[in-house]
C-alpha cells in the first residue's frame, strides 16, 4: 500500500529530475549559441581551426549525452510517479 509520504517523495524525485533535464537543455542550447565565440577564443589562443572544431564537437557530444541521460531519468521518474499515483488511487475507497 502506498502512503502519502511515498507519493510526496516520488513527486519530489520527479520534480528534481525535471529541473535537471531543464538545466541540461539550457546548457546545451547556450553552448550552441556561443559556438562562434568559443571557436574564436580558441583561434585567438593559437589553436588550429581543425582542433578547435574537434574540441567543440567533443564538448557538444558531452552536452548531448548529458541532455539525453537527464531526459531518460525524467521519463523514468515520471513513469514511477504515475505508477505510485495509480496504486494510491486503486487503494483509496471512493
Amino acid at each position: 500500500m502506498v502512503t502519502n509520504a511515498e507519493v510526496e517523495l516520488t513527486k519530489l524525485y520527479w520534480e528534481q529530475a525535471r529541473e535537471s533535464a531543464s538545466l541540461a537543455h539550457a546548457s546545451w542550447l547556450n553552448t550552441m549559441r556561443f559556438q562562434k565565440t568559443l571557436i574564436g577564443s580558441a583561434l585567438a589562443l593559437g589553436i588550429p581551426y581543425s582542433q578547435a572544431m574537434r574540441d567543440f564537437t567533443e564538448l557538444m557530444d558531452q552536452h548531448k549525452a548529458h541532455h539525453e541521460a537527464t531526459y531518460k531519468h525524467m521519463e523514468a521518474m515520471s513513469a514511477e510517479l504515475q505508477r505510485v499515483l495509480a496504486e494510491l488511487r486503486s487503494n483509496t475507497p471512493e
